[in-house]
């Protein structure tokens, strides 16, 4: 989650940290079954591979894969120092030495010094940030992403054919939508399901996973 670069959704406070949970769904196995599922050819992970989670909360996702996949690299990447902050005493309690953490916005991480990437996911990022933030998002993918690699991002589920702003003040969107966004990205759309990015009170709160490959040289 990643409060401090929503300049546009003021009432999300980032003071907040975000829950310290494991994300199945974004493992190199679950996103790989994806793309055989769609036709595709997933990446070629069999002597090495490198993930980064954008908007990484508390660092938890990222560790796990990180010790369970010694020959992968991995990066967290979240605009809340207290979320990498968390991941980064993980990783060091676990002695997990191939995962690394950075404090940026999206804008920021464009500059980081990074890999290029085989997997990019971006879990319930979009619910929160506003339309620079997702510009930004489309160029670090654009950059950092390589051919053939896969991207995976959840959001909340609009009815209408867009975007919307919820009454919660989270962005809700369409499939229509995320398929557009595809579009602008150069990526090919391996799938979009229904897919819950959380529950609220014990409710799930609707929403979509789209998964996504760069299919250019």
């Amino acid at each position: 989650m990643v409060t401090a670069m929503t300049p546009g959704n003021p009432s999300y406070g980032a003071d907040i940290p975000y829950l310290r949970d494991f994300k199945p769904m974004l493992a190199p196995a679950w996103l790989d079954q994806v793309a055989l599922v769609g036709g595709i050819d997933p990446p070629d992970r069999r002597d090495s591979f490198a993930w980064c989670d954008l908007g990484c909360g508390q660092g938890v996702t990222a560790a796990v894969l990180a010790a369970t996949h010694p020959g992968g690299t991995f990066q967290g990447i979240d605009a809340m120092e207290v979320h990498v902050d968390h991941g980064r005493r993980l990783a060091a309690a676990a002695t997990i030495a191939n995962v690394r953490f950075h404090a940026a916005d999206f804008a920021a991480a464009l500059e980081l010094d990074l890999p290029q990437f085989d997997y990019i996911a971006a879990h319930g990022v979009y619910s929160w940030v506003d339309r620079d933030s997702r510009r930004f998002l489309r160029q670090f993918i654009d950059r950092r992403l390589k051919p053939g690699g896969l991207f995976l991002f959840t959001v909340e589920k609009a009815l209408g054919e867009s975007y919307e702003l919820g009454p919660k003040r989270r962005y809700r969107h369409s499939e229509l939508y995320l398929r557009q966004e595809a579009e602008r990205a150069n990526l090919e759309v391996m799938g979009i399901l229904d897919c819950s990015p959380r529950d609220e009170a014990k409710v799930p709160v609707a929403g979509l996973a789209a998964a996504l490959q760069r299919l250019d040289g």
